[in-house]
């Protein structure tokens, strides 16, 4: 009899804010749900992380695990939601599409979808859009409390911390 080969995940955790990062509630919710299905299902789990990182782009991290991926050091990438992968349309497809061409399996445990059918990608890419949509509107409404705030005459930004002379 062959020993079945445990499979090594890649975990994936990303927090949007210095504040989400110091607090560490983010952080440590989604790496119980990671941690809780690697036990689940078998898995060997290696948790990469960005804190305080914009999901607009490929962050540090997740380009760290994309590059083991590709290489074949690991067999998968598990995420709590799609949107901890990017909040940029592209981006996520581009990641979809790069999992599909390189053989690895992609886990987005709030999707509850198999991404390697057909279904599961296109839920995972309309997912995505609403990421990217929901990044859309943070932005409109920071930018219209900005200028509301402005108008009221409000200082905005930080005061310098360079001294009169």
């Amino acid at each position: 009899m062959s020993k079945v080969e445990k499979k090594h995940m890649l975990g994936y955790l990303r927090v949007s804010t210095d504040e989400q990062a110091r607090s560490g509630l983010g952080l440590e919710a989604q790496e119980a749900a990671l941690v809780a299905e690697a036990e689940r299902r078998g898995w060997e789990l290696t948790i990469l992380r960005d804190e305080g990182a914009s999901g607009k782009q490929v962050n540090p991290g997740l380009r760290n695990a994309l590059g083991q991926l590709a290489s074949g050091l690991a067999d998968g990438l598990v995420v709590a939601k799609m949107d901890r992968i990017s909040r940029s349309l592209l981006h996520a497809v581009e990641i979809l599409d790069t999992a599909k061409s390189q053989g690895w399996a992609l886990v987005v445990l709030d999707l509850g979808v198999d991404l390697t059918t057909p279904a599961g990608r296109a839920l995972a890419g309309t997912m995505a859009v609403f990421a990217e949509f929901e990044r859309e509107l943070i932005r409109e409404r920071t930018r219209a409390a900005a200028a509301a705030a402005k108008a009221r005459g409000a200082k905005l930004g930080r005061p310098s911390g360079l001294s009169a002379i």
